[in-house]
């Protein structure tokens, strides 16, 4: 997302940074895995584009590990001119299924990959992330969704609700279900709107924040759809 909904400010916060679309350039180089970094011996010797090649058969949520097991290969599958490797990853994901929206302009791969595929909190870290805010692009443990979520029904009559992305979460153990918005878009409206300079400011700033939302809501609805039809 272009403005990143996880709130940065909390240590360990992995956050949504902007970014380019995946249809990016293929101009892989040639140079090879450095050796020494715990990567297997084969892996050493062979060229990026060739291992690139190799990763762009595996599954979402495969390829998203890999880029979590070293440094090295981190910085392989995430630079920018690796996009097109995520792109056909997704474009094949199950072939007898129906694939999943394509990544948003501005969503690391590697994040949307963990939001469908994985069970990461991307808050925390930790491996209970049940919950998902899909509207907010996001997946919360119990903890960290009690302290990123805000009810929807609790503040009813809130003039920045309307402008946040809602969605419903469903009851699990030791967390009750609902519709929520995201505790940081909450804030980031509430503090723009205060500093807007008059009613005309205000009014410009609440019909950008709409088109946003309504972007937000159109990808939600297609994730959850997709999700359903999994």
């Amino acid at each position: 997302m272009s403005d990143s909904d996880s709130r940065g400010e909390k240590q360990g916060t992995q956050t949504v940074i902007p970014g380019q679309s995946l249809l990016g350039q293929t101009d892989i180089d040639d140079h090879r895995i450095k050796p020494g970094t715990g990567t297997l011996d084969t892996m050493n010797e062979m060229p990026n584009d060739v291992l690139l090649e190799i990763f762009s058969q595996v599954e979402p949520i495969d390829l998203f590990h890999i880029s979590r097991a070293t440094k090295t290969l981190r910085d392989l599958i995430t630079k920018s001119n690796s996009r097109y490797v995520w792109k056909r990853v997704f474009d094949n994901k199950n072939g007898s299924t129906r694939k999943p929206p394509p990544c948003p302009e501005g969503v690391k791969p590697t994040h949307y990959a963990n939001l469908l595929f994985g069970r990461n909190c991307q808050i925390c870290g930790s491996e209970n992330g049940d919950l998902v805010h899909w509207a907010g692009r996001l997946r919360f443990c119990v903890q960290c969704a009690d302290e990123q979520l805000r009810d929807v029904y609790q503040r009813n009559g809130d003039p920045i609700i309307p402008l946040c992305s809602p969605c419903r979460i469903k009851s699990i153990r030791d967390f009750k279900g609902g519709f929520f918005v995201l505790e940081a878009e909450y804030l980031r409206h509430s503090r723009a709107l205060n500093e807007c300079d008059g009613e005309e400011a205000e009014l410009e700033y609440k019909r950008q924040a709409n088109m946003s939302r309504a972007g937000r809501l159109r990808l939600g609805f297609d994730i959850d759809l997709w999700n359903s039809d999994s």
